[in-house]
């Protein structure tokens, strides 16, 4: 019915346009319902740097002070306990000797093995569903309408029918 009298109105001002030489513009809307025939995808390339942990195993040298200071102490308190000659110089002696063998005592090894770990990005690109083009069938004339994605997917399928918003225009 609104395209019959959208027509009747279009000719109407196209014959009384001609005879004065005015130029009318006729713009006119309507909601029609069409059923989807096909879905498209569009698909866009995305470049992405996903995280990964990335773990070695090092050999690290073993600074181990504790067991040079460990024996200085003991060391000293037995020089100290020593007698005959300076009681200063005898603690001063064990501690030296006390320190020493502290030091030797890291058990023979001075490498110890450690655990590192750090996080790596790998850049990638994949191909994702951006869009779909929606080919649609309104009385008989097919029409294209992209349509955004939702992670991949649409809500529209085959079949459908959904309704359009079409605008005329006429000169």
């Amino acid at each position: 019915m609104f395209k019959t009298t959208l027509k009747i109105i279009a000719v109407a001002s196209l014959l009384t346009a001609g005879s004065h030489n005015l130029t009318l513009s006729v713009q006119a809307a309507e909601q029609v319902i069409g059923r989807v025939i096909g879905l498209e995808p569009i698909y866009t390339t995305r470049t992405i740097q996903p995280p990964h942990q990335v773990c070695n195993t090092v050999q690290v040298s073993s600074n181990n002070n504790s067991n040079f200071l460990q024996g200085a102490i003991i060391g000293g308190i037995i020089g100290n306990s020593l007698r005959g000659g300076s009681q200063v110089r005898n603690r001063n002696t064990g501690a030296w000797i006390g320190a020493f063998i502290g030091s030797n005592q890291s058990n023979g090894q001075g490498v110890r093995q450690e655990k590192r770990c750090h996080t790596q990005y790998t850049q990638t690109s994949q191909q994702v569903v951006d869009q779909y083009w929606v080919v649609i069938d309104v009385h008989g004339q097919v029409i294209r309408k992209a349509i955004w994605a939702h992670n991949g997917f649409t809500n529209v399928r085959l079949g459908q029918k959904i309704p359009l918003r079409v605008n005329y225009y006429l000169n």
